[in-house]
């Protein structure tokens, strides 16, 4: 999926109204911001990435999607297993 970033804010007004309402459909659009947060390589968009997650946790919970989340974080931790600043900010996180 190819988002514009500059539209976040527009964005994440619209996915507060979605989340409620079908939190399912949160869930790839949280995800497609993280990954494309990650791709910047600085900490600050990493912190950003994890928010995002974050949401994305909140959202698979309430859809019943956990075992999809487990995987996905999983293997988003193996596949950036060198990236240390990222691996930090999920830690903070608690993802």
């Amino acid at each position: 999926m190819d988002l514009d970033l500059r539209w976040e804010p527009d964005a994440n007004r619209f996915l507060a109204i979605v989340e409620t309402e079908e939190s399912a459909r949160a869930i790839p659009i949280y995800t497609a911001y993280a990954e494309k947060a990650i791709e910047k390589k600085n900490r600050g968009d990493y912190k950003r990435a994890a928010a995002h997650l974050q949401k994305a946790f909140y959202a698979c919970r309430s859809a019943d999607r956990m075992g999809w989340w487990t995987s996905y974080i999983h293997n988003l931790k193996s596949e950036f297993a060198r990236y240390s600043a990222l691996q930090d900010e999920l830690r903070k996180a608690g993802l």
